[in-house]
């Protein structure tokens, strides 16, 4: 009954949170929850005790249980961590999540760690004296290793729900992961880049997250798979300092792949669209056409494939899917309910890059 009854507390709350908005400050009898779940008039009392010694509810002898100020004693503000919440993904993504949360009475507020872990520690630290009802994480920099454990361990003790979305680190143990299938999907392109001939695929991956590492792990497999030239010496490896770089139109890195990586290769899988776009940009100044002369294929399916004058061949989930699934998954930790890792799907959209 123990886990049941806290769950119900949990799940109470939420709707708590819905019913102070609409007005409605007495919650239903007793018999009206015993059936709403299904459980005996013990458990649902001792979910009741469990909201009333937090200052949620009020109970009236002979009247019912009331709902009290939760502004005053719960937090409806979900916290959202990411590297810099103006990368071309996370827009899309931050509306979605608004929109989700405000559906259920939450708002949102986004934090940015500029990729440096001590600001992370900052914020984190800060999350830690004020409490929010929920995180939600894209892990930084997380094939290094980890400085930040220790607080990440104390979200748990501290009962702070967490979610990663598409990069996670060990930590806390509770936390539940929307990730992609990064191996997989890099073995598809593989494969499609195969299907239409190409028997030497170079790649641009980066090197200071999982994902570039798992992407180049799939883009291996499948070419041992399929008996295609693989070597190692065509993989390029950038860091988040190469992005900016090339940001400030400073195409040195690119330059250096189409000299030094490229070679007699005539495709390139790239970490993703803003790769890919910049890289067709340096290869048409170069003279190198694609698709006629090298193929180019990425990741996000983002505007990045649409915008340029060739258009990029890219693997990318169901519109809304990453943003929704996060937030339908921290809202069921906050309820109580347990949460696995969920593998959102790739889907190829294939355009004129090949």
């Amino acid at each position: 009954m123990a886990i049941r009854y806290i769950s119900i507390a949990k799940e109470l709350t939420i709707e708590m949170r819905l019913m102070q908005q609409s007005g409605i400050s007495k919650l239903p009898s007793e018999a009206e929850l015993c059936g709403k779940y299904g459980c005996s008039r013990q458990t649902i009392r001792s979910a009741l005790s469990v909201l009333e010694q937090k200052g949620h509810i009020v109970k009236k002898r002979g009247s019912g249980s009331y709902i009290a100020n939760l502004s005053e004693n719960f937090s409806s503000e979900i916290a959202v961590i990411v590297p810099d919440r103006n990368e071309y993904i996370f827009p899309e993504i931050i509306r979605d999540l608004q929109k989700t949360f405000s559906e259920k009475g939450y708002s949102i507020r986004c934090y940015n760690t500029d990729g440096l872990f001590l600001n992370e520690r900052r914020i984190l630290r800060q999350l830690l004296e004020k409490p929010p009802a929920g995180i939600i994480i894209e892990a930084q920099n997380n094939s290094l290793p980890c400085h930040n454990e220790d607080l990440l361990k104390k979200l748990e003790k501290n009962d702070i729900p967490v979610v990663y979305l598409h990069c996670a680190y060990d930590y806390p143990l509770s936390a539940a992961r929307v990730t992609q299938d990064n191996y997989g999907g890099s073995y598809s392109l593989v494969e499609h880049l195969a299907a239409k001939g190409h028997k030497r695929i170079a790649g641009i991956m980066k090197c200071n997250d999982t994902r570039g590492v798992e992407r180049y792990g799939g883009c291996v497999q499948a070419s041992l798979d399929l008996g295609l030239d693989f070597r190692e010496d065509n993989y390029f490896w950038f860091s988040s300092e190469d992005r900016r770089l090339m940001l400030d139109n400073n195409d040195t890195p690119l330059r250096n792949f189409i000299k030094y990586y490229l070679g007699s290769c005539t495709a390139v899988i790239c970490y993703n669209d803003e790769i890919a776009y910049h890289l067709i940009q340096v290869l048409s100044t170069a003279g190198i056409d694609v698709p006629n002369k090298v193929a180019v294929v990425s990741f996000d399916n983002s505007y990045y494939s649409e915008i340029g004058d060739v258009k990029i061949t890219s693997l990318g989930h169901p519109a809304h899917a990453a943003g929704e699934t996060a937030a339908r998954s921290l809202m069921s930790l906050i309820a109580g309910k347990q949460v696995g890792s969920i593998h959102l799907p790739w889907i190829i959209t294939e355009r004129s890059s090949d």
